[in-house]
C-alpha cells in the first residue's frame, strides 16, 4: 500500500473497509437471489456481457483473490488469475452454469473470501498478491479495497435495478479518492494499470 514516499492515498481502516465489504456483499447476493432465473440471461450494462456472465466474473474474482491470499499465508507464490485468458475462459465456462449453480457458487465464494481475509495474519497483510502471473501488484489489504469497488461497481453493471444512486457515502467517497489518484499526472505516478476493468489503480 505505498507510493516512492511511503504512503498510498487510498490507504482505508482495514476493520472498517471489510465491513464496508460484508454490507456491500450482502446487497449483492441479495439482489441475485431475488433474481428470476430468465434474467440471468439477459444483457448486462456491459457490451457482449449476459447477466450471467456478470456474476460468474465477481465470483471468479472472489475465487481468485482466495487462492491468492492462502498462497501468501502458506509462504507460497501467491497470484489472483494464472492469466487474462483464462481469466476469460472460465468466466465464459460459469456463466453458461444452471442458475442454481451459479447462485450458490457466489454464496460460497464470498464466504470463502470473508473467511480468507478474516484469517489472514497481520503480517501477511502487506504481502503482494499479483493480479497474474508476470502481473501488477497489490497488498493484500489493497486487495480488500479492490474487491469492494469489485462488488459495487459490477453489481450496478448488472442491469438490475442497482445503480450507482444505491452507493453509500462511504463508497463515493473512496471511489472518487481512486479516480482522483489515478488521473494525476503522469510523470507523477508513471506505472498505470487497468485493475478488472472498473476504476484504474495507480501503483508506484
Amino acid at each position: 500500500m505505498t507510493t516512492h514516499d511511503g504512503t498510498h492515498p487510498l490507504d482505508t481502516e482495514l476493520e472498517s473497509t471489510l465491513a464496508e465489504l460484508e454490507g456491500a456483499t450482502q446487497r449483492y447476493l441479495r439482489t441475485i437471489a431475488g433474481l428470476e432465473d430468465s434474467r440471468f440471461a439477459d444483457a448486462s450494462v456491459l457490451p457482449g456481457w449476459s447477466v450471467a456472465h456478470v456474476i460468474s466474473h465477481v465470483a471468479s474474482n472472489a475465487t481468485g483473490i482466495t487462492r491468492a491470499v492462502h498462497a501468501a499465508i502458506a509462504g507460497d507464490h501467491p497470484w489472483v488469475y494464472e492469466s487474462n485468458q483464462s481469466r476469460d475462459d472460465e468466466i465464459a465456462a460459469r456463466a453458461d452454469w444452471p442458475v442454481p449453480d451459479l447462485r450458490a457458487l457466489n454464496a460460497k465464494s464470498t464466504d470463502d473470501l470473508r473467511a480468507a481475509f478474516i484469517g489472514c495474519p497481520a503480517d501477511v497483510m502487506p504481502v503482494l498478491l499479483p493480479r497474474t502471473i508476470d502481473g501488477p501488484e497489490w497488498s493484500v489489504a489493497d486487495w480488500v479495497g479492490a474487491r469492494w469497488r469489485e462488488v459495487e461497481i459490477h453489481h450496478t453493471d448488472m442491469g438490475v435495478g442497482y445503480t450507482h444512486h444505491d452507493w453509500n457515502d462511504a463508497f463515493v467517497d473512496y471511489l472518487l479518492r481512486v479516480a482522483v489518484f489515478d488521473r494525476e499526472p503522469e510523470h507523477s505516478h508513471p506505472q498505470q494499470v487497468v485493475h478488472e476493468g472498473v476504476v484504474p489503480v495507480v501503483v508506484g
